[in-house]
């Protein structure tokens, strides 16, 4: 904002002084930052290169977690161990707020209004509803996981069914 009073150049800064031409402080930098959504909490919101790693990441955990349930359990019983194996990790650790992956890549689950955890009941409903999309023909799976790319808050569909979102630290 110029100030014509004082005559021509003068500029308001950050500060609320007025300086001449010759004295006015440099604009400050564009931010990294400019073009990433914000929570309302101040937390921007993940990249998705970030959650697919995470994705990968915990994927791997978890087949080998379930691999030792499975060499644990041999027989019928292995096969019912298995599946709560993804229940209990993404459960409990997305609920608690990170997973090994989110750990390593310094993002974290979220509820969207209170940045607090989402808890262990919605930490396995978020998992359920991305678990379910993935049997649903692939498709739907894939296209969940691609959703932050173009979603204002960078949310897949499987954060929208439990209000939640994934942050920076």
């Amino acid at each position: 904002m110029t100030d014509v009073s004082r005559g021509p150049g003068w500029w308001l800064a950050r500060d609320g002084k007025w300086y001449p031409p010759e004295s006015a402080p440099l604009p400050p930098p564009p931010s990294r930052l400019a073009n990433v959504p914000i929570s309302r909490f101040g937390s921007p919101t993940a990249e998705w290169w970030k959650r697919l790693l995470a994705i990968i990441l915990d994927s791997i955990v978890v087949a080998a977690i379930g691999a030792v349930a499975f060499a644990v359990f041999k027989g019928i019983l292995a096969y019912a161990v298995d599946p709560l194996v993804g229940f209990v990790y993404y459960g409990s650790l997305n609920g608690a707020g990170q997973t090994l992956g989110k750990k390593l890549l310094h993002i974290r689950v979220v509820d969207q209004t209170t940045g607090q955890p989402i808890g262990f009941g919605r930490g396995l409903l978020r998992y359920l509803v991305y678990l379910l999309l993935f049997l649903a023909c692939l498709v739907p799976g894939v296209i969940n996981v691609l959703s932050p790319l173009w979603d204002n808050q960078r949310q897949a569909w499987h954060d929208k069914a439990v209000s939640s979102l994934v942050v920076n630290e």
